[in-house]
């Protein structure tokens, strides 16, 4: 009953987005949702190889630096969104058919526009193994075996990037609502 308006008397319900600095969330999110879980569990000893206990500055070599997932990140992301590849052909096989948007699909076939895209659900793809929990990193694990790969929260740490790709995301919202309640 909060969010009702009665009949004449404003717009209704409209959908905000509250969006961040691409980059200072990507930053914000590897410290929060990787470092913190990699060093956590190294400092209890679930770390195979690695002594308990001892100061997060022993720990720092067996991390993945931010540069490191980035790059590896958006390898993935440059094969997911080139024209007709994962990401372009795996939203229209999902979602294509979909009476809510199939006439958007058709609308971005027919003007020439980019296709819609969902980073998340398309690109990065499945756990490998316990060793290479993410495809994207699976050249990192065969580099740097000693590094933290498995932490909690892993559909976050992978998407460091995408999740600030705020477009992407809007353009479903675009497409699935009417432009005056957005």
């Amino acid at each position: 009953k909060r969010m009702a308006v009665p009949d004449g008397d404003g717009p209704g319900v409209r959908i905000i987005a509250n969006v961040r600095e691409p980059l200072d969330r990507a930053w914000s999110s590897y410290r929060y949702n990787y470092v913190q879980p990699a060093l956590e569990k190294a400092r209890k000893g679930r770390v195979k190889g690695l002594e308990k206990k001892m100061p997060d500055e022993h720990y720092e070599p067996y991390l993945m630096t931010f540069e490191e997932m980035v790059r590896a990140e958006l390898d993935v992301l440059r094969e997911c969104f080139a024209p007709g590849g994962p990401g372009e052909v795996e939203a229209r096989n999902k979602y294509g058919v979909r009476s809510w948007i199939q006439h958007e699909f058709e609308r971005r076939d027919r003007e020439g526009s980019p296709p819609l895209i969902s980073p998340d659900e398309h690109c990065y793809g499945d756990r490998m193994s316990k060793e290479i929990p993410r495809p994207q990193w699976a050249n990192m694990v065969a580099a740097h075996p000693e590094k933290i790969y498995n932490v909690k929260n892993l559909h976050l740490v992978q998407s460091l990037v995408g999740r600030g790709l705020y477009a992407l995301t809007l353009e479903w919202w675009y497409a699935a609502f009417p432009a005056e309640d957005i």
